[in-house]
C-alpha cells in the first residue's frame, strides 16, 4: 500500500522453490516474471501503466538472491537492484561447510530430531524436525505459516550439513568441491550470482545487518567487493554493510 500511494507499481513473483526443483528452474521462473512485467504488465494496467524504463528488482534473503540473478540475466536488465540480507556468496565456504551446532535465529537442532533422506540428493539433504520457535506456546495460525515453518527447518538442516551448493544444483558432492575453493562447473554457473556480474550490471543497493545468524553479512561484503572490482555503482548502508 505504501508503494502504491507513493506512485510505485509493485509486482511479486511466485516461483518454484528448493529443494523440489533446482536453482535452474528458480532462475527460469524469476527471469520469466521480469520479462512478463516488462512486456505484458501494461496490457493488464491500461489505466495506470508502469514506466518500463524505470523497473528495479528487490528482495530479501532468498529474494535477494533472486534479485541479483535477475540483475545479471534478464534482458533488458532492470535499472537497479536492491539486495536485503541476500543469500549471495553461495559458492563460498560458509554455505558449503558443515555447521552442526549452529543456532539459527534462535533455533537449535532438536535433540530427538528424526531424519529422512531424499533419494534425488543421494542422502545429501537431511530434512529434520527442528525447534522452529523458542516459545513452545507458539503455533502457526494458518497453513501458510505452517508451510513456512517446515521450510525453515529444511534450510536450517542444509546450513548445518553445509551442502547448499549441492541442493541448489541437484548435483550430489558439489558442495564438497566448492568448499575446497574449486571453480563452479560451467553447466551450473548461471545459478551462482557473482559469476554474472560485469561492468553493465545495474546500480545496486546492499543492506545487511552484522548480527544476522541465518545469512552471514560476509555474503553482502563479498558482493560489494565484486561490484567494486567490476566498477558497478553501488551503495552499502551503515550499521551493517
Amino acid at each position: 500500500y505504501d508503494c502504491l500511494t507513493r506512485g510505485y507499481g509493485l509486482a511479486t513473483a511466485a516461483y518454484r522453490l528448493l529443494p523440489q526443483v533446482s536453482g535452474h528452474e528458480v532462475i527460469d521462473d524469476i527471469v520469466d516474471a521480469h520479462a512478463f512485467v516488462y512486456t505484458k504488465a501494461n496490457e493488464l494496467l491500461p489505466s495506470k501503466p508502469i514506466d518500463t524504463d524505470r523497473i528495479f528488482v528487490a528482495g530479501n534473503s532468498a529474494g535477494g538472491y533472486c534479485a541479483t540473478v535477475v540483475g545479471a540475466q534478464a534482458s533488458p536488465r532492470p535499472k537497479a537492484v536492491i539486495s536485503v540480507f541476500g543469500m549471495l556468496d553461495i559458492q563460498g565456504q560458509w554455505w558449503n561447510t558443515p555447521h552442526p551446532d549452529a543456532i539459527i535465529e534462535g533455533r537449535k537442532r532438536a535433540p530427538d530430531y528424526k531424519t529422512r533422506f531424499l533419494d534425488v540428493f543421494e542422502s545429501e539433504l537431511v530434512v529434520a524436525e527442528v525447534e522452529v520457535n523458542q516459545d513452545p506456546k507458539w503455533q502457526p495460525s494458518n497453513k501458510a505459516e505452517e508451510l513456512q515453518q517446515q521450510r525453515a527447518g529444511v534450510l536450517d538442516e542444509v546450513i548445518r550439513n553445509g551442502n547448499f551448493g549441492s541442493i541448489l544444483t541437484h548435483e550430489p558432492g558439489l558442495s564438497a568441491i566448492l568448499a575446497k575453493g574449486e571453480p563452479v562447473p560451467k553447466k551450473h554457473q548461471r545459478v551462482f550470482p557473482f559469476i554474472g556480474v560485469d561492468r553493465d550490471y545495474p546500480p545496486t543497493v546492499i543492506i545487511h545487518g552484522t548480527d544476522d545468524s541465518l545469512v552471514p553479512v560476509s555474503d553482502s561484503e563479498a558482493f560489494a567487493k565484486i561490484l567494486k572490482e567490476s566498477e558497478v555503482k553501488h551503495v552499502t548502508l551503515g550499521g551493517g554493510v
